[in-house]
């Protein structure tokens, strides 16, 4: 066989193996990885579907395929979080597959984000029926009473599992609440019939005997789970109930006990001495109170309610967190409950905890703007800019005209270098608010450092409008008036900054430096005169002052201020090249004297000096200016 057959044939059987032929005609690879996705969970063989997944992420990396499989293989491995981030992104797109939105409901249903679950588990389904995003919408309809269709896709998921008890519990519960009870009796035997271990299917057949006045099947049903799990107070509270409804006072009077329910506490007066406290701001007497009423009269949702308003008032985090689960596992949509929780969290650095309670306290419309700005900050610390990014714009929509949101926006995006993002928000916020200084600030510094000059020029005035006194717009707007040769607006900058600070060596220093490069010399002199009295030994007002004293022919005055220049600052290079300087010009006589005989009447070298000598002079003369040019007008430095 030739080889080059041998090897088409081996490309083709790789083909068929792996679910997808890959490389055979010229389509889009991302279309290609996009298609092979659809089926890629379907593959049986393991090392078949890892090699078809890799294949996947290498064809198209940046796509809504290799997003999916990412989020696949972190769903295996139990990260939960990260998945969801993963699935999220590849539902963005328009290829994704079926299987990125189905999964990214189950897992938001897991974590309690019923909304966004139910989006994502019907988008699934238009592409994929599968039984799994049927019974995860089932549990999602009925939680929110809408039975019917809860009705429809728990008898769809029953196709696929026939003997899952939860399927047969959820359609006895819809047909309950459908006043269809033989139906649900049928369901409810059923469910325990394949566990009969699963209390909550038994409590609720207990609850749908109670409805319907069979008080001793519901006696019997709670008995059983009481024998399961002696320790549930619960159990214990609803066959005290049950038994008081009964008739029967002494055995209801022994399941309260069980119950850790006092009879004898009266937990109405117990609640009102918890509501004063608390309303006193008697935190620790309010929840001692709240605690006694529950004795009386456990789960009671309004003691729990103000046990964890006390509890977290006190600062007892880790209580106020146990109690706040508690009054959200009885209502799981309090938002404001949420919320509270999702705040202990956060004090406790729980982040995991406190976004998953954040983001199940935005399920109300509109959402809770708190919790969009603390998820959004979470994230921003995080460094996950793209989900901060989504929730600052979600807080914008809502409240878009707190300069606070586009200033916290603006720097998410320059985090993520979205700069042109950046300054659009920068300018609401100042649009918003024009005296905001930290925006002016933050502007100005992102303007300098896209070359922007003159926008960081006109923001660090704003600055200095604002706030006179700052030294880092000062010294900022120095810099930029140099690099712009703007010699005028410097030299007002540097008069006010000695006014600003008169005993400030510096200050003096640097506005002497901006007169000598406008030589007027006398009021350079005069600042650097005053930078020594301020400051005896600073080397470069030393230095220059010494410079100047050598252009105005006060060499004595020059050679003083020189020398202590170089004694402040040995390192320093210019005082020892002007002194050098001044010792070359006051020694400029004859290198050798000459000879009487040189002299005589007639002779051709009488007052002329020698040949030699005055090369020798005429390239030293020439070295002098050359060093003298050196320390002439330079590039002005500050």
């Amino acid at each position: 066989m030739p080889r080059s057959i041998a090897v088409l044939l081996l490309a083709l059987l790789a083909s068929v193996t792996c679910g997808f032929t890959w490389g055979i005609g010229h389509s889009d690879p991302c279309v290609q990885a996009s298609k092979a996705a659809q089926d890629v969970t379907s593959l049986q063989d393991a090392d078949t579907q890892k090699k078809e997944e890799d294949r996947i992420v290498q064809s198209c990396p940046d796509g809504a395929a290799a997003r999916f499989i990412q989020g696949l293989r972190l769903e295996r491995a139990g990260k939960t979080g990260q998945a969801i981030t993963e699935y999220r992104a590849a539902a963005k797109h328009d290829d994704a597959p079926a299987e990125a939105h189905g999964n990214l409901g189950l897992l938001l249903l897991q974590e309690g984000l019923n909304d966004e679950a139910s989006v994502e588990l019907t988008r699934g389904l238009l592409g994929r029926a599968d039984p799994r995003y049927h019974r995860g919408l089932a549990a999602i309809l009925a939680a929110a009473k809408v039975y019917p269709l809860a009705l429809y896709h728990y008898g769809e998921a029953l196709k696929a599992y026939p003997a899952d008890p939860a399927v047969h519990a959820g359609l006895a519960r819809c047909y309950d609440n459908l006043r269809q009870p033989e139906k649900a009796e049928a369901a409810y035997q059923k469910a325990l019939q394949i566990d009969p271990g699963n209390e909550a299917t038994r409590l609720a057949h207990a609850e749908f005997y109670r409805k319907t006045n069979r008080l001793g099947e519901a006696i019997g049903e709670l008995s059983k789970a009481s024998v399961a799990n002696p320790q549930s107070r619960e159990i214990h509270r609803l066959l005290a109930e049950s038994y008081r409804e009964k008739g029967d006072t002494g055995r209801a009077r022994e399941q309260y006990r069980l119950a850790g329910m006092d009879v004898s506490i009266d937990p109405d007066d117990y609640l009102r001495k918890g509501d004063e406290y608390l309303a006193a701001k008697s935190y620790d007497k309010a929840a001692s109170a709240y605690r006694v009423a529950l004795k009386g009269k456990p789960d009671w949702p309004k003691a729990q309610q103000g046990l964890a308003e006390a509890e977290m008032a006190a600062g007892h985090d880790d209580a106020a967190i146990e109690a706040f689960r508690r009054v959200v596992r009885g209502n799981p949509k309090d938002t404001d409950n949420l919320y509270n929780l999702g705040v202990l969290y956060e004090r406790k650095g729980l982040l995991d905890e406190a976004i998953a309670a954040y983001r199940q306290a935005l399920q109300d419309v509109p959402p809770n703007a708190d919790a969009l700005r603390r998820l959004a900050d979470i994230y921003f610390l995080r460094g996950n800019f793209p989900l901060a990014i989504e929730q600052y714009q979600a807080l914008i929509r809502l409240r878009g005209d707190n300069p606070l949101l586009h200033l916290k926006l603006s720097k998410v995006y320059e985090k993520s270098r979205d700069y042109k993002g950046a300054i659009a928000e920068y300018q609401t916020a100042l649009q918003l608010d024009p005296d905001n200084l930290e925006a002016h600030k933050e502007l100005a510094t992102l303007y300098w450092k896209r070359g922007g000059l003159d926008g960081a020029i006109t923001h660090y005035r704003e600055v200095l409008r604002l706030k006179k006194e700052d030294k880092d717009a000062r010294a900022a707007l120095t810099s930029l008036y140099v690099k712009k040769k703007q010699y005028g607006e410097l030299l007002s900058l540097l008069k006010d900054n000695v006014d600003l600070a008169p005993d400030d060596p510096n200050s003096h220093y640097k506005l002497g430096l901006v007169y000598e490069f406008q030589k007027d010399l006398e009021s350079a002199i005069a600042q650097y005169a005053r930078t020594i009295e301020l400051q005896g030994d600073h080397a470069k007002g030393l230095n220059a002052l010494g410079r100047l004293y050598m252009k105005t022919g006060r060499l004595a005055e020059a050679r003083r201020s020189l020398e202590a220049a170089r004694k402040a600052d040995p390192t320093l290079a210019e005082p020892q090249m002007l002194l050098a300087n001044m010792r070359d010009d006051l020694s400029d006589e004859p290198l050798h004297p000459v000879k009487k005989e040189h002299l005589k009447k007639g002779s051709s070298h009488k007052k002329k000096p020698h040949a030699a000598i005055k090369k020798k002079q005429a390239g030293k003369k020439k070295q002098q200016d050359k060093k003298k040019k050196q320390t002439g007008k330079k590039k002005l430095r500050i």
